[in-house]
């Protein structure tokens, strides 16, 4: 009995089983990204979008949506598809409350950055409503920001405030999103001077069609900043065009 307890408490603080972060499937040794080989990494590091950022099918240029709608948002950059181990590892994190998921997302955050350049002066992360905050104990797009500003040495602004409780976006069409989140966030009027002239680089999990990171562009916009840019973790491929 004596030597199971010892084994448990070994098991407990000492596990010598290493799971996939995107499948749960066990793994013989721990892997740099910590997903196993099926789920692999979808590095958004084909040909895209120049100024969304977004997965396209030519060489260089700017997607059929930025051409037909202009933007807040000189530019976004996206680590990965959103596709596979990385709608995993997001969802697993947004609404499994698996924190821990930060663990391979800064992994992969160190990776990407050792090959590509942000330039900023502060970073704007977008915010959760208060209900949504208390209700899942953190904000994922803060946690980003904050491990993005530890990498990269660019401090971060609160300077964005959600005072609307919009539908879930996840199940409505592009226009619908678009409409949804149109006045949901305010400036922080405190925040005004940090932002004026400033480089500033919004920061969010996913960018699907844009609807979250352009109301947050146009909620800024009054504050005169330098550019406003974006960066997330992942980007979708799909987009519905807005009629």
């Amino acid at each position: 009995m004596i030597r199971e307890f010892l084994h448990a408490v070994s098991a407990l603080f000492f596990p010598t089983d290493f799971r996939c972060y995107a499948c749960g499937e066990e793994l013989p040794a721990p892997t740099p990204f910590g997903v196993c080989d099926a789920c692999g990494i979808p590095w958004n590091d084909g040909a895209i979008c120049a100024r969304c950022g977004k997965p396209i099918e030519n060489e260089a240029g700017v997607c059929e949506h930025c051409k037909k709608h202009p933007s807040d948002v000189t530019e976004c950059r996206s680590v990965l598809v959103y596709e596979g181990s990385a709608v995993k590892l997001i969802r697993a994190l947004k609404f499994g409350r698996r924190r821990d998921c930060m663990i391979p997302i800064e992994r992969i955050l160190d990776a990407w950055l050792g090959r590509e350049e942000l330039t900023a002066d502060v970073l704007v992360f977008v915010p959760l409503s208060r209900k949504k905050l208390a209700r899942r104990g953190y904000n994922q797009a803060e946690l980003i920001a904050r491990a993005l500003s530890e990498r990269i040495g660019v401090p971060i602004v609160s300077a964005l405030r959600k005072v609307g409780e919009a539908r879930h976006q996840a199940r409505l069409s592009a226009a619908e999103r678009y409409e949804n989140v149109r006045s949901c966030f305010e400036a922080v009027p405190e925040q005004a001077d940090s932002l004026k002239g400033k480089r500033v680089l919004l920061v969010d999990d996913v960018r699907t069609t844009g609807a979250t990171i352009e109301a947050c562009a146009a909620a800024l916009a009054p504050f005169r900043p330098r550019s406003v840019k974006a960066f997330t973790l992942a980007a979708g491929r799909q987009r519905i065009e807005i009629r």
